[in-house]
C-alpha cells in the first residue's frame, strides 16, 4: 500500500466516509473444496486457471441465490457458486455477444445482461431470450415494478408494461449515448453521457431536475465520459469520469466537488464503493485508491493488474475485477 497526501479540502468532502456502514448480502459459507476454505485469508485470487473462462472481467454481480456472475471481455460469462462449480455462457448458447458491459439481476430472479451487440434474458443459467440491436448496450436498472431503463449508445430504452420509448436529447448531440444508470435511495434516476450527468425525478415524473455538462469546465478540452455513479449508504452519490484532470466528483445540488487525487488523479475512473468503512474508488491504470476521510492509500502491488474494471462489495469481502484475474479482499 502506498500513501498518498489527502489535500485539506477533500477531508472536508470526504468528512462523512468514516461513518459509512458496509452493507450487502452475506457471502456463501466456504467447504472444504472452495478455494476460500479454512481460516480467512486478506487476499484471494482467481483467474482463468482457477475456473474462469476469461482473466479480463468487465463487470461483476453476485444475486440473490449467493452466485457469483463475472462478464468477460471477450468470453460471455462465468457463474460460479462460491465453491467448485462453474457454468459457462456465451454467445454459443444464445448470447448477443460475448463483451459483456453490465449483468443485472431483475426483481423476479432473471438475469439481464448488457452486451456489446444488444442485451439478453437468463433464467438459472440459460439464455431464454437474446435481443440483437445494431449498438451496445451499457447499463440496466429496474427503478419500478414492470419498468426497466436500459442504457445505450443510441439513448436510453424505457420498456413498462405502459408501453416503450426511447430517450434522446436533441440539444445534445454526444447526450444521447448513455453509458451509466443508477436509481438513488428517493427512486430518483441518474445517467450519464458523453458530455453530461444528468438526475431524472421519480415525485416529477422522471423529468429532469439537476444537470451538469462536463465538457465546459475549466481545463476539460474533451468530454469527460462519466462512466460510474454510485450512492453510499449516507445518500452521497458519487461520479467517475474516465478523463479529465479530476475524475472522482461528490454531487450535490449546487456544482460538483471534485477530488484531487494526486498523481492517481490522471487515471479513469472505473468503480466506486464503500468497503471496512472507505471509499474505494477503481481506476484503470492506478489500481484502487482508498480513504477513510482522513488518510489516502493506493492498492497497486497488491493487484494482479493496475487496471481496476469493477468493484463488487459482497458484504464479508470486496471484490476487484482487473485486467488480468480478480482479488478478492477480506478485512482481517
Amino acid at each position: 500500500t502506498s500513501c498518498l497526501t489527502l489535500e485539506d479540502d477533500v477531508v472536508e468532502e470526504l468528512s462523512t466516509v468514516s461513518s459509512l456502514d458496509s452493507t450487502g448480502n452475506s457471502g456463501p459459507t466456504p467447504d472444504s473444496t472452495s478455494p476460500g476454505a479454512g481460516p480467512v485469508q486478506e487476499w484471494l485470487f482467481y483467474d482463468k486457471s482457477d475456473g474462469l473462462a476469461e482473466d479480463t472481467i468487465t463487470t461483476m454481480m453476485k444475486d440473490s441465490r449467493n452466485y457469483y456472475w463475472f462478464g468477460h471481455f471477450s468470453k460471455g460469462i462465468t457463474r460460479w457458486d462460491g465453491a467448485d462449480e462453474f457454468i459457462y455462457i456465451s454467445s454459443a448458447e444464445g448470447l448477443s455477444d460475448n463483451y459483456i458491459f453490465r449483468i443485472v439481476e431483475a426483481p423476479n430472479g432473471e438475469v439481464w445482461v448488457a452486451t456489446a451487440s444488444g442485451y439478453d434474458i437468463i433464467d438459472d443459467s440459460s439464455v431464454v431470450e437474446s435481443n440483437f440491436f445494431n449498438t451496445t448496450f451499457t447499463d440496466i436498472i429496474f427503478p419500478e415494478e414492470g419498468t426497466v431503463w436500459l442504457g445505450s449508445q443510441v439513448g436510453i430504452y424505457v420498456f413498462s408494461d405502459e408501453g416503450d420509448s426511447i430517450i434522446r436529447d436533441s440539444e445534445c448531440s454526444l447526450c444521447f449515448s448513455s453509458l451509466r444508470l443508477r436509481v438513488d435511495r428517493n427512486n430518483n434516476i441518474w445517467a450519464s453521457s458523453s458530455e453530461d450527468l444528468r438526475r431524472y425525478n421519480a415525485s416529477d415524473g422522471y423529468n429532469v431536475d439537476m444537470r451538469y455538462f462536463f465538457s465546459s469546465r475549466e481545463g476539460v478540452s474533451f468530454p469527460p465520459l462519466v462512466i460510474e455513479i454510485f450512492e453510499d449508504d449516507l445518500g452521497n452519490v458519487y461520479g467517475g469520469s474516465l478523463y479529465g484532470e479530476f475524475n472522482t466528483f461528490l454531487l450535490s445540488e449546487g456544482e460538483p466537488a471534485f477530488f484531487d487525487f494526486g498523481a492517481a488523479s490522471i487515471a479513469g475512473v472505473s468503480a466506486i464503493r464503500t468497503y471496512d468503512n472507505k471509499l474505494w474508488v477503481g481506476t484503470r491504470g492506478s489500481g484502487v485508491i482508498q480513504t477513510d476521510g482522513i488518510t489516502l492509500s493506493q492498492l497497486f502491488n497488491e493487484l494482479p493488474s493496475t487496471i481496476v474494471l469493477d468493484l463488487l462489495n459482497d458484504g464479508p469481502s470486496i471484490w476487484i475485477a482487473t485486467f488480468k484475474g480478480v482479488a478478492k479482499y477480506t478485512a482481517p
